[in-house]
């Protein structure tokens, strides 16, 4: 089914790769403990146990990061990439 609302990821499907396409705001601190995802988000079921292409853009802040500084970078995911963890990509 489709889910277009606030959306609960658990660390573990996270690793697994997900499908997001939209804006997501994201806190790593929660990253570890099943974080929420606010946003603006269509999710196929059957493709959130798959681990698909992940095509989204994150917004993240250091400063949630548990780095104590404000950072605000924009995150493209691949479903290569994800399984790595997402590298941080400044908005050009």
């Amino acid at each position: 089914m489709v889910v277009g609302a606030l959306v609960e990821c658990s660390a573990s499907r996270l690793g697994e790769g997900m499908v997001v396409g939209a804006l997501v705001e994201c806190s790593v601190s929660r990253l570890g403990e099943g974080m929420v995802v606010g946003a603006l988000v269509e999710c196929s079921a059957s493709r959130l146990g798959e681990g698909m292409v992940v095509g989204a853009l994150v917004e993240c802040s250091a400063s949630r990061l548990g780095e104590g500084m404000v950072v605000e970078a924009l995150v493209e995911c691949s479903a290569s990439r994800l399984g790595e963890g997402c590298g941080l990509v400044q908005p050009q």
